[in-house]
């Protein structure tokens, strides 16, 4: 896989996190981010967000897991106008119900 060959592609945008005050009230952060993007869609960030790692992560976009992860990459101009912490959260709650279902299935 390559650049050149078309393969992946570098895209900028913002990466979505959440943070929890003294007050216990969250917040949605954004940074600045890149990663690249595979034909079919995968992320390859080779530098994650609030991790020390020498490895490059690979994000699936696919599948039953794929909500897990990455609804947190979004390309420049496609973060939504209003996304409230308390979405991102139940969302995280679903999500974390549906892969502890399934673990448990398996």
């Amino acid at each position: 896989m390559s650049l050149r060959d078309g393969t992946a592609r570098v895209v900028d945008g913002f990466f979505l996190g959440m943070s929890v005050g003294e007050d216990r009230k969250t917040s949605l952060e954004t940074c600045h981010h890149s990663w690249l993007q595979t034909r079919d869609g995968s992320i390859i960030d080779l530098c994650p967000v609030g991790t020390l790692t020498a490895s490059p992560l690979l994000v699936a976009t696919k599948g039953p897991r794929a909500p897990f992860m990455c609804w947190h990459y979004h390309e420049t101009g496609t973060l939504p106008e209003r996304f409230t912490p308390e979405e991102m959260w139940s969302r995280s709650l679903e999500y974390y119900r549906l892969m502890m279902l399934d673990s448990v299935s398996s």
